[in-house]
């Protein structure tokens, strides 16, 4: 299962994505997975997924392709996405 956390700028989207950044082994723990593939440079979101999205070309993303490819290898637990990217 995927969750999205898509929040609007200046809302406190920062402070979720550091907690659950800084979290991450407590949240695999109760099996919520927390990637580190996909973020950006400073660790805590994912916003190259939105920003491959801004202006979609076909086909799909790459990175897109490859979170799907994850989501369907990982049934075991879910996972959290969070970028104010795609809002």
């Amino acid at each position: 299962m995927l969750y999205l956390h898509i929040g609007l700028p200046k809302t406190g989207s920062t402070s979720v994505q550091q907690r659950l950044a800084a979290n991450r082994d407590a949240l695999l723990y109760q099996g919520f997975e927390y990637p580190n593939r996909w973020l950006d440079r400073d660790g805590i979101a994912h916003h190259a997924l939105g920003d491959d999205l801004v202006e979609p070309k076909p086909p799909l993303p790459a990175v897109w392709q490859e979170v799907f490819d994850h989501l369907r290898n990982t049934t075991d637990r879910h996972t959290v996405i969070s970028t104010e990217m795609l809002s």
